[in-house]
């Protein structure tokens, strides 16, 4: 490559001061700042290799991105398309998250309504069973047959509602 422009260090350390506009470095002078970085023991000669070196001034010949064509191009985009492919997958698990949040909330409030039923039935039967028990000592079988007789006696405690003889002797048979 005859045609480059050797650079001495001298003039590289005049390029590189500070306040040396970019626009003051033509493209023969880039050349011949990866010249003689490609040919000087340097981090950049540790970094890239000749052919990438030969490459990287290939690019600036031809205006093409500097790292256009070399390996660490080849690096960056793999990195962009792992980049983009977490993205996406992010944005699908974000949305899953968000349909389980909602079956969650779907699920909460269908047991919350179940719940006020069971509570509504529950009174209903106490109430039936109040008015039948005059003077009955058992609870209605029905009552028994669905609940718990601990639900049953709570629910009647809540309610105002006196108890039976047989609830009355859970009650105390089970105190602890």
């Amino acid at each position: 490559m005859a045609h480059l422009k050797r650079i001495t260090e001298e003039r590289l350390a005049e390029l590189l001061q500070p306040g040396t506009s970019p626009e003051s470095i033509d493209k023969r002078t880039e050349i011949a700042i990866l010249n003689y970085l490609g040919r000087t023991p340097s981090y950049f000669a540790n970094q890239f290799s000749t052919p990438e070196n030969w490459k990287m001034i290939s690019n600036i010949s031809n205006d093409f991105p500097l790292l256009h064509g070399t390996l660490l191009s080849a690096e960056i985009d793999e990195l962009r398309t792992k980049e983009e492919n977490c993205r996406q997958r992010i944005v699908k698990l974000d949305d899953q998250v968000q349909a389980l949040l909602d079956l969650s909330d779907q699920h909460e409030e269908t047991i919350n309504n179940l719940n006020a039923r069971i509570d509504r039935i529950l009174k209903e039967m106490i109430f039936e069973d109040a008015e039948r028990a005059q003077g009955i000592t058992e609870p209605l079988t029905a009552l028994a047959n669905c609940f718990e007789i601990q639900d049953i006696i709570r629910k009647k405690i809540d309610m105002n509602i006196d108890l039976t003889k047989v609830e009355l002797d859970f009650v105390k048979n089970n105190l602890k």
